[in-house]
């Protein structure tokens, strides 16, 4: 669980994150987030307006909360699997494990 990390200037280039929780992740503008995969990932109340990204952030699961980049938007594809609306807590744990299932997505260990 990466959530809360203050992530300003990290270079996340290349990282293997699938199935983390970077809810309340914080970027700047000299953050690269370009991860390798993110597959199964959940990200909420984050700011993606801001860093370096690659496309593997549309792997992750989001909600209205996320601060998208120009030209995207939560329910639209490619992001049609995203909440428009900022979930609960409660509310986007349930969404998060079914989605995990629905696509396959099982955590290390299981």
């Amino acid at each position: 669980r990466v959530s809360n990390a203050r992530l300003a200037g990290a270079n996340l280039a290349a990282a293997h994150m699938a199935g983390v929780d970077l809810t309340s992740a914080m970027f700047d503008e000299n953050s690269n987030f370009s991860p390798e995969t993110l597959r199964g990932a959940r990200l909420a109340s984050v700011d993606l307006s801001l860093p370096y990204l690659n496309g593997a952030w549309q792997e992750a699961l989001g909600d209205g909360s996320v601060k998208l980049p120009v030209g995207f938007a939560a329910g639209v594809s490619p992001l049609e699997h995203w909440s428009n609306e900022g979930l609960l807590t409660g509310e986007f744990d349930a969404l998060w494990r079914t989605w995990q299932g629905e696509i396959g997505y099982t955590s290390p260990g299981n």
